[in-house]
């Protein structure tokens, strides 16, 4: 309906990456927007991670019928370790930030959270070739969660959102495991050379 009105350059490099097959990692899949580009590919295993419910729901029903697409579909979030958290439901904005928003009231869930190192073990994924974390301010703690595959730099190209209050974080803890951090300008990469940002933006890493 709206094509690729959000994350057009992101998807562009996923299906760069991905065009021949492999692991694609979607967390805050929403109600599945990019799969509707890399969905078709032959051979993707899919990983599509989506706790509020109304989003599950539409996402689950798509997916019901695309029999060709290979997605396995969680109702949980990622984070550093297994909890159960409340999330503020503004669609695609749906945040765990329980301090955004607090003007607007909105309408609360109790989600649960795992770390992605575990579900890949627990699926026998020896890698992924793309991440794709959009966790609305809850990033760091997602890519926590998936310390020992990071630190093996066995996930390939990680697309991120990323907040000015997590930006020095995230960047000291990818260079820790020798990922570097690239603005995507017209479809390139450029490294990243500023010690901040000042507004929400959208950032890849991947291995040095």
């Amino acid at each position: 309906m709206f094509g690729k009105y959000e994350g057009g350059g992101g998807i562009d490099l996923a299906f760069l990456v991905l065009k021949n097959a492999g692991v694609y990692v979607d967390s805050g899949a929403n109600i599945g927007q990019w799969f509707l580009y890399l969905g078709h590919i032959e051979a993707l295993k899919s990983l599509a991670f989506e706790p509020v419910r109304s989003e599950n729901a539409w996402l689950a029903e798509c997916v019901s019928v695309q029999s060709q697409w290979r997605v396995d579909l969680f109702n949980y979030g990622l984070g550093s370790e297994e909890a159960e958290l409340d999330i503020q439901v503004n669609g695609a904005r749906s945040t765990l930030q329980i301090d955004w928003y607090t003007a607007e009231n909105y309408v609360r869930e109790k989600i649960a959270i795992k770390r992605l190192g575990t579900v890949l073990e627990s699926l026998e994924i020896a890698s992924v070739d793309f991440w794709k974390l959009d966790t609305v301010g809850a990033e760091l703690e997602a890519l926590k969660g998936a310390r020992e595959y990071l630190q093996q730099r066995k996930i390939g190209t990680i697309y991120f959102e990323c907040h000015p209050s997590n930006y020095q974080e995230i960047s000291a803890l990818m260079g820790s495991f020798n990922y570097g951090i690239f603005d995507l300008v017209d479809g390139q990469l450029v490294k990243k050379m500023d010690t901040d940002i000042t507004e929400m933006k959208d950032l890849v890493a991947i291995p040095l």
